[in-house]
């Protein structure tokens, strides 16, 4: 509707009378308020806490002030179409895992229900396994909520980090927000250290964000962005060594849209990856499970008649 030439208020009002966009209707409504009283649409947008991340702001806004909205508008819904994909992906795959983790949980206690346990004692053993997991399902999705908040950010980082595929592909996803965001911002006339700032705070990594917050230093000592790189572990040589070829051939913002599709796909890759291997995990540990119940039982079954027989 941008690229058609619909002003911004027009664009809004029709997306408040759409359908699909009704759980938004006093965002959409402040919004188009706030643009009727002067604000642009980047500051129009900022009305509803929230419901943009740093990361969508930050293109936003330099795609306004570049000229730029309705191709920020698009790499935007390309962006997330991708990741929905992917997440989509990785919850069809761990449905089945996760259905049979339950009925494994489930059929587990049967043999001391049948044999006089009681259904107490059938309940008490199913519930020692649902409610712990349960419960750190609601952590994490609690945690998820508050990520918002740096002490949180940084732990769940760390913590993702160490599961395999995951942690690198959540990372390199990272990594192509921040190419976005810097090459938008430069593309918009925004000074070199100012738009390591704030693409280090719109890639929503808090390693990426202190790393590039040690920029403004670096480049006030006289070094380029390019020569501090090397100084920086958390972006990887291939970074640096595009990002150092966009610097001495003026080719930069051409070099991190490189970047951007490279990540984006490295990202999404492992993230399927990891889609496809976490249920072949879940699988195995549930068989182990099961096949140890099944020898435990059937060995205090037969040691209990092996000892009436010894009597």
């Amino acid at each position: 509707m941008t690229q058609a030439g619909l002003s911004p208020v027009a664009v809004l009002q029709t997306l408040r009378r759409g359908g699909s966009f009704r759980e938004y209707g006093s965002w959409l409504v402040q919004s188009i308020d706030r643009i009727e009283s002067g604000s642009t649409l980047v500051e129009a947008l900022q009305a509803g806490p929230g419901m943009l991340s740093h990361f969508d702001l930050t293109l936003l806004e330099a795609a306004e002030t570049s000229g730029r909205i309705d191709d920020a508008f698009r790499s935007l819904a390309e962006y997330y179409r991708e990741q929905a994909n992917a997440i989509k992906a990785i919850q069809s795959q761990l449905l089945y895992p996760l259905l049979l983790v339950h009925a494994a949980v489930l059929l587990m206690p049967l043999p001391s229900l049948v044999l006089g346990g009681g259904i107490g004692s059938y309940a008490v053993a199913v519930g020692k396994v649902l409610i712990p997991l349960y419960l750190g399902v609601f952590v994490i999705v609690k945690l998820v909520r508050s990520y918002r908040y740096p002490a949180i950010r940084k732990a769940m980082e760390r913590a993702v980090g160490l599961v395999p595929l995951l942690g690198s592909a959540l990372y390199a996803l990272a990594l192509s927000r921040f190419c976005l965001s810097l090459e938008a911002l430069l593309n918009a006339g925004v000074s070199m250290v100012q738009s390591w700032k704030q693409a280090g705070v719109a890639s929503g990594s808090p390693r990426i964000e202190r790393a590039a917050a040690t920029m403004e230093a670096a480049v006030e000592a006289g070094w380029t962005p390019g020569e501090y790189l090397g100084e920086l572990p958390e972006f990887p040589e291939l970074f640096v060594s595009f990002y150092r070829n966009g610097e001495v051939s003026g080719t930069l913002e051409d070099q991190l849209m490189r970047l951007v599709r490279y990540f984006q796909e490295t990202g999404i890759a492992r993230l399927q990856m990891f889609a496809v291997w976490s249920p072949r995990i879940v699988y195995l540990i549930v068989v182990l499970v099961i096949a140890w119940q099944i020898v435990r039982f059937w060995s205090g079954l037969y040691g209990g008649l092996i000892n009436d027989l010894d009597f």
